[in-house]
């Protein structure tokens, strides 16, 4: 009987191998589509095969000892007669499994719900300038002598708002200029990120000027710069505005004096992993490689062509590109965006494994009580009462699971919003909420069984010997 159990426990875990990979190969390309992937079965067979095989096999052993080495121990007689009952190590080891299910499934909940909360935050902080209907012109410098007539008509595009240009956009790849400057009286000078951008960068962007002006066509603003709040609080500034400051050069000399005219709101250059930190914004009136171009509305696709046309009247030579300034700021969360996706199939992954193993432990146990349940018929108890009564066991064991999630949720939760500069706290009604989901979906998963339990005529149950 010992081969017999383990060869039918060898074989079911092979057949569950062919599945397996029948299963993977209909489902990798939405997959890959939905975490922006390129796995593929055909470039892993050569150890896919080997250690699916050899998981089989072991699978199937493991799985097989039980019957293999336990049941068949049994005596016949006993067996026969119906009056096999569970040893406490059995019962103790059913239970444990299912607290081990739904522990990984309430941590995989909540992990995916604190996931999705804090991407929500990330989309809609304030970053201290407007995304929203701005599409940004790329490699504008090409352009060369006809960027400024580009700009001008660009403009002059019905639906165009306004245009500014910079010599770089923000974002975590951007190409800001590290710069140095020397204080008078200072010893130490101050280290500061920066970009080029002409007076009508900042309207464009909608950034909020705090104190002084923007730069202006008007002024001589060659040798001015505009300041944000953590570059005065570095500077140790009162009244920055006409302060100077002198840029050190290469050689760790200063030599040239800048004055700054201006001071913005501090605004997110980068992403939410990194603090803000000082930056500077100095002056230019015909380069940069970068033309925001503000919309009127969100359609978008007349200003598009238009604009496409006009480049393509410049001659010069490139392509028109373009992209959106908030969909490129999107790109600064793309790993957060597919691990968020990926959470979400493991999640429902291991749901379905922990309601599969829940109801064939609820069959298992409205078998075991079947004359219990006869009694308590008898007896008058009600058909829910019944239910109630099986599904209790069930609920304590999901509640086990909560509990024990919850400190380990909590840190994993934790370690990973850690690596935001900017991030949510960790809302106890998440651990609320994955407690629910998880014992509501238990009782789904056990009330057919035990209302099947229930419905059964006692005098069936207590007829058997």
């Amino acid at each position: 009987m010992i081969g017999q159990f383990l060869t039918e426990a060898s074989l079911i875990s092979g057949i569950a191998l062919v599945l397996a990979f029948v299963l993977v190969s209909l489902s990798l390309p939405w997959f890959n589509q939905m975490v922006n992937g390129t796995l593929s079965l055909a470039d892993n067979y050569s150890w896919m095969v080997p250690t699916g095989i050899g998981l089989a096999v072991l699978v199937g052993l493991l799985a097989g000892s039980y019957p293999a080495f336990a049941l068949s121990s049994f005596r016949p007689a006993v067996v026969l007669k119906g009056k096999l009952e569970s040893s406490m190590k059995g019962v103790q080891l059913r239970n444990s499994l299912v607290v081990v299910q739904f522990f990984i499934s309430i941590l995989l909940i909540t992990g995916t719900i604190i996931i999705f909360q804090q991407m929500n935050y990330l989309r809609s902080k304030d970053l201290g300038f407007d995304t929203e209907q701005m599409i940004v012109v790329n490699r504008a410098n090409v352009l060369a002598t006809n960027l400024l007539p580009f700009i001008a008509e660009a403009e002059r595009i019905p639906g165009v708002e306004s245009t500014g240009l910079a010599n770089t956009q923000p974002g975590e790849n951007a190409f800001y200029f590290g710069a140095m400057f020397q204080q008078p009286g200072a010893t130490e000078p101050t280290t500061t990120k920066g970009m080029t951008v002409n007076e009508d960068f900042f309207p464009t962007l909608e950034m909020e000027l705090v104190a002084g002006r923007f730069f202006d066509e008007n002024f001589q603003d060659s040798l001015s710069m505009v300041i944000n709040e953590s570059a005065v609080a570095e500077f140790g500034y009162d009244d920055p505005i006409g302060q100077r400051v002198e840029l050190i050069n290469g050689q760790g000399q200063p030599n040239t004096p800048l004055t700054i005219v201006g001071v913005v709101k501090d605004f997110h250059f980068e992403s939410l992993h990194t603090e803000i930190t000082p930056f500077v914004f100095t002056y230019t009136d015909s380069v940069g490689a970068y033309l925001f171009v503000r919309t009127e509305s969100e359609d978008y696709r007349e200003v598009l062509a238009q604009l496409e046309s006009t480049w393509d009247g410049m001659d010069s030579g490139s392509p028109f590109q373009f992209s959106f300034l908030d969909e490129d700021l999107d790109q600064l969360y793309i790993a957060e965006q597919q691990n968020g996706r990926k959470l979400t199939v493991l999640t429902g992954l291991a749901i379905f494994i922990a309601c599969i193993g829940l109801l064939g432990l609820a069959a298992y146990t409205a078998q075991q009580r079947r004359k219990e349940i006869g009694v308590r018929k008898v007896m008058g108890a009600s058909l829910f009462q019944i239910i109630f009564m099986l599904s209790g066991k069930f609920t304590r064991l999901v509640l086990i699971s909560l509990v024990l999630s919850i400190p380990v949720a909590w840190y994993f939760a934790q370690q990973w919003l850690d690596t935001f500069a900017y991030r949510i706290g960790v809302n106890p009604l998440v651990f609320i909420l994955a407690g629910v989901g998880a014992i509501v979906m238990a009782w789904l998963t056990v009330s057919y069984q035990s209302w099947r339990a229930a419905a059964v005529n006692p005098i069936l149950s207590l007829k058997e010997d």
